[in-house]
């Protein structure tokens, strides 16, 4: 699942870029580049990875029980990507001194960032109860960095044939394991283009949030780049019922039980995945939110658009299923 949203506010001390995003940008607009089978894997290189941890330790011997909905998620990786195009500079030039930050730059707020999600740092262990299930061990290990570059500018990384499809260069490839006490729960990779300009992808396993969580994340990794103060979250802990709920007396329909995966929490899979792109209009977006929210809705709220476009997905699916 990739996320395609406005960008992260910069710092103060940079110049302020436009947002780009599939909601405002018309690809089709640009000039088609097309790029070499043979070059593809050669736009984005020069990787680097290392570990950011937060500024105070967030305590000893502590762990964050995972809820069974979070054991269902747990093969599910969301992704998020983020443009800063720089148009001050020469396109052809190639060189720190013209990129809208650095990576010190980027990543000295992130030790203040990484304290109020503390539990993004943290590794996935099993408990020392009779029956042990895995909950996440909150020993400050950090998330991953990967700093990378590419030859390319913003807007030819955007003009290319086949746009979507390379977006796994942009976004690490994350899966928890096989060392799976040693797999970090959340990459960010940070890529420079030649003009300056500057992408950073998320790659966020789905037992720490939903999409809404994994957005807050970044947006408050935002304000830190901003020298703002955030508020620091807190995770509520509940306590365990007293009364635990009897199983279910049959299958539910929005799940699927697969085969045991070990410590390698990836979905086997013998199906050929493809990859299609819809391209909707302003005026089409604004008559789906007219038609479920009546057409006095603010177009504007990507929050409805997301909530309206989900909906309607959910329900093509739903007709297709023959168990439905």
């Amino acid at each position: 699942l990739f996320i395609y949203q406005s960008l992260l506010p910069l710092p103060p001390s940079l110049p302020p870029s436009p947002s780009i995003s599939l909601y405002n940008i018309s690809v089709g607009k640009l000039n088609k580049m097309v790029v070499p089978k043979e070059e593809r894997d050669k736009l984005v290189y020069d990787i680097k990875l290392s570990s950011v941890v937060p500024g105070k330790v967030s305590g000893e011997n502590e762990s964050h029980e995972l809820k069974p909905i979070d054991l269902a998620m747990k093969l599910h990786y969301l992704k998020g990507l983020y443009f800063f195009p720089n148009n001050k500079t020469n396109n052809n030039d190639n060189n720190d001194n013209n990129s809208l930050i650095s990576i010190g730059e980027f990543k000295n707020p992130m030790f203040e960032w990484l304290v109020s999600y503390f539990m993004t740092c943290g590794r996935i262990r099993l408990s020392s109860d009779p029956n042990p299930r895995p909950v996440i061990k909150l020993n400050d290990a950090g998330i991953r960095i990967i700093e990378a570059r590419s030859g390319k500018t913003v807007h030819e990384w955007l003009a290319m044939e086949g746009f979507p499809a390379l977006q796994d260069q942009l976004v690490y490839g994350h899966a928890l394991g096989p060392d799976l006490g040693f797999s970090p729960l959340v990459f960010i990779q940070v890529t420079l283009f030649k003009c300056g300009g500057v992408s950073v992808g998320l790659s966020w396993a789905h037992i720490l949030g939903d999409v809404f969580s994994a957005s807050a994340f970044m947006n408050v990794l935002g304000q830190h780049l901003q020298g703002k103060k955030a508020q620091i979250l807190a995770y509520p802990d509940y306590p365990r019922p007293e009364y635990l709920l009897a199983g279910p007396s049959q299958e539910p329909l929005s799940l699927k039980r697969v085969d045991p995966v070990g410590e390698h929490w990836v979905a086997a899979t013998n199906c050929k995945m493809g990859t299609h792109v819809f391209n909707l209009s302003s005026t089409q977006l604004a008559q789906l939110i007219s038609k479920v929210h009546g057409p006095k809705a603010d177009e504007q709220r990507v929050d409805k658009c997301f909530e309206v476009i989900s909906a309607i997905m959910w329900r093509t699916l739903a007709k297709i299923r023959k168990d439905l």
